[in-house]
């Protein structure tokens, strides 16, 4: 496998607009992560799934330029 090894990340959130709308996003989150068909996977193995239903994100990268803890603030409100 090449790339970075995302399988020690704690949360993983989603976006995008087809992803969010699926009605199934987390659930095909948690069904990749759980699968045994790639065992040398770099992806996440036991992350919590959030969604950025708001999409916020982009928006928290822009004000952490300015205000990191402010926008980290509002992250952990929404995302836990």
């Amino acid at each position: 496998q090449l790339g970075k090894d995302l399988t020690r990340t704690k949360q993983l959130i989603l976006t995008g607009g087809a992803l969010i709308r699926s009605g199934q996003a987390k659930e095909m989150a948690l069904c990749a992560m759980r699968t045994t068909d790639y065992p040398n996977s770099l992806m996440p193995r036991d992350a919590q799934v959030s969604l950025d239903e708001r999409y916020i994100l982009s928006a928290m990268g822009v004000l952490s330029t300015h205000h990191p803890e402010l926008a980290r603030t509002m992250m952990v409100k929404e995302f836990g």
